[in-house]
């Protein structure tokens, strides 16, 4: 007898989104996904998430950061995520930087949301063997990169896994097309990650919700 791997209720397509650095954005993102009944993870950093925290992005766009008040209200059916205690460049670490970047990262935000986290997204996307070693001692099991694959294949490495694309890039409808009319018969992942003021930043607010309801 031979069996096949499969998502629940014999699904073998299932799509993931994933959102950095907890903006006030958030809100419509989640109510976006809320409205198509689909799930996200929100990677935060814990250190950030206080009243009036902001970020200011190609010198116009200023990003307010969610509290946890706000994140835990707002994230609570989907899932909150590690992205270091403060968005931290992993360039240039020492031992204690990565044990307060990662460690106290996971533990705050555990204790905030009320579960344990297991995933993380690294900041600007870099990484070594030695950061991946010190999640798989937090007990994380999966970390996403930003190189993203363009395709719907389960990874073989899921902490250096960057998804299948943003939602701001080109490719973004025509891969929606494409995974909406193809039929497969083994595990596919369709993996969105992106940051929520992306919508401003590119005026995407109307592309982006056209594109969640199709999928």
């Amino acid at each position: 007898m031979k069996y096949k791997k499969c998502y629940p209720n014999f699904k073998f397509k299932a799509v993931t989104f994933s959102f950095d650095d907890g903006t006030h954005q958030d809100f419509e993102m989640v109510n976006m996904l809320n409205k198509f009944n689909m799930k996200g993870t929100f990677n935060l950093n814990s250190n950030l998430m206080y009243e009036n925290s902001k970020f200011c992005m190609d010198n116009w766009l200023v990003n307010y950061r969610l509290n946890k008040n706000q994140a835990i209200e707002l994230f609570k059916n989907h899932e909150i995520a590690g992205h270091t205690s403060n968005h931290t460049d992993f360039k240039n670490l020492n031992e204690n930087l990565l044990k307060e970047e990662i460690d106290e990262d996971i533990k705050n935000l555990s204790d905030m949301c009320g579960y344990k986290i297991v995933g993380f997204a690294y900041p600007y996307g870099i990484y070594n063997n030695e950061i991946i070693d010190r999640l798989i001692k937090n007990h994380i099991i999966y970390s996403r990169s930003t190189k993203c694959t363009y395709n719907f294949d389960i990874p073989n490495n899921w902490f250096t896994y960057g998804g299948t694309c943003t939602i701001s890039c080109v490719q973004f409808p025509k891969l929606v097309n494409k995974w909406i009319k193809t039929k497969y018969n083994n595990l596919k992942l369709f993996y969105i990650w992106g940051h929520s003021y992306e919508l401003d930043m590119y005026h995407e607010h109307e592309k982006i919700y056209n594109e969640y309801e199709k999928l």
